[in-house]
């Protein structure tokens, strides 16, 4: 946010300075009337059921940003701390009662304030198949009154359905554990992240003699992919905690299955609901759906509208208004295809390019928003930091009390920008 001199913070300019705030914020922020509920969830819970002998091991993990938390300043470091009650009820009843607690500690201030950070936990219950519904209640220490999160529902076709379980998500990660499988849990309220990254899709079936099986993932009513996958391992799986993360395990008793491996698919879906039909030569296909979700998605893209106007930075003017010369129910279609267009890389669904684009849309528009100007994405700093990114160098000189220049420079490209302000409201103009 740009500074304002104390002399001009007068009582007469706090009504319109609030007001503009607001209306940016209304404009900006506004989401899609589709938008997936996630946008709003601040703690993510995943269920994941793994088969055991008697009973299924039901694991109900969390991940918790970091600036959700309470961070106390302890000599240099900041301790955060939270705790997770969970109740399983069975007809109505309270049968299981657990909980987790987790204190982190973060190096900074700044980290604080993170939302990529996250404190992540694990609670497992042992339970026959049958219907449950776990209601999960939060407490950040030293927060304010403790939260009730949205309740989670398990199904008999939970623990299994066909002879094909529910896949669990998980990414090659090396984290020093020593476990036999460099697996880690993804974690994100079952759904498949949207982006360049390929996950990893462990299916377990428990019919030891099927040694292939085959995938058809759609959407939208296409199919994106048809793969015969004969690539599984064969253990005990369990998941567990370590250094901060939750990796699948294995144990040394109880009975083996197998798990096939799906690799490389997550980059080839858009954002939406995915469906999964599993089947092997003799049974009928097992269907599973996901979500793929976007959870840093830029929030100028949260409004197509606007999001299309931004296109006017890198677009003439009549490539724009051909894009909003439609119903605007199909602004969001349009956008994607002119997007697609541009993808630098063919081969997978997630496009770099318009990320970066909308995430420096974001940034200039947050930072470079004045009196005059309550969208920076607009202003002349805004335009050039969308173009170019984050300058190399900048320098700031002051002509007189109430005239600023800034030199912005990019070495790589060798190109300097030298904006001036000449009200002293922060109104900085590009200079010719």
């Amino acid at each position: 946010m740009i500074m304002i001199c104390d002399s001009l913070i007068k009582s007469k300019y706090l009504f319109f300075i609030v007001f503009l705030f607001l209306l940016a914020a209304n404009i900006y922020t506004q989401p899609k009337a589709n938008e997936n509920f996630h946008g709003k969830k601040q703690f993510l819970l995943e269920k994941n059921v793994i088969r055991g002998d008697s009973t299924e091991h039901i694991f109900i993990s969390y991940r918790i940003p970091y600036r959700m938390l309470v961070f106390e300043k302890s000599n240099n470091e900041y301790l955060g701390r939270m705790s997770l009650d969970l109740d399983v009820k069975q007809a109505g009843k309270v049968v299981l009662r657990q909980s987790s607690s987790k204190g982190v500690f973060a190096d900074s201030y700044e980290k604080t304030k993170s939302s990529s950070d996250y404190v992540e936990g694990l609670i497992q219950f042992d339970l026959r198949k049958s219907e449950y519904v776990i209601i999960p209640y939060l407490n950040i220490i030293k927060g304010d009154d403790g939260v009730q999160l949205d309740s989670l529902h398990i199904q008999p076709n939970d623990f299994e359905n066909g002879i094909i379980y529910s896949p669990i998500l998980v990414k090659h990660e090396a984290l020093n554990c020593k476990k036999p499988f460099e697996f880690e849990l993804i974690n994100t309220s079952n759904t498949i992240p949207y982006s360049s990254s390929d996950y990893t899709l462990l299916i377990p079936v428990r019919n030891e003699s099927i040694s292939s099986i085959k995938i058809i993932i759609e959407q939208d009513k296409k199919e994106i992919i048809k793969k015969d996958v004969n690539k599984y391992l064969t253990a005990t799986l369990t998941l567990t905690e370590c250094n901060g993360h939750i990796v699948i395990d294995s144990l040394s008793h109880g009975k083996k299955i197998k798990y096939f491996v799906l690799d490389g698919f997550s980059s080839k879906l858009n954002e939406g609901s995915a469906n999964f039909l599993i089947k092997d030569s003799n049974e009928k296909p097992t269907e599973f759906n996901r979500e793929v979700f976007w959870s840093n998605k830029p929030k100028s893209l949260m409004n197509p509208e606007f999001a299309i106007r931004q296109l006017d930075i890198i677009e003439n003017k009549a490539k724009v208004d051909t894009l909003l010369d439609v119903n605007e129910k199909n602004y969001e279609k349009e956008l994607s295809r002119y997007w697609a267009g541009k993808n630098p890389n063919k081969n997978i669904a997630f496009n770099e390019l318009e990320s970066e684009f909308y995430r420096r849309t974001d940034y200039a528009f947050e930072n470079f928003k004045t009196i005059d100007n309550n969208n920076g994405a607009k202003s002349d700093r805004g335009k050039i930091y969308i173009r170019y990114g984050k300058p190399d160098e900048i320098k700031r000189d002051y002509l007189n009390p109430n005239a600023t220049i800034e030199i912005w420079k990019y070495i790589q490209i060798n190109k300097e920008f030298i904006f001036t302000d000449r009200s002293g409201l922060g109104n900085y103009t590009l200079g010719q």
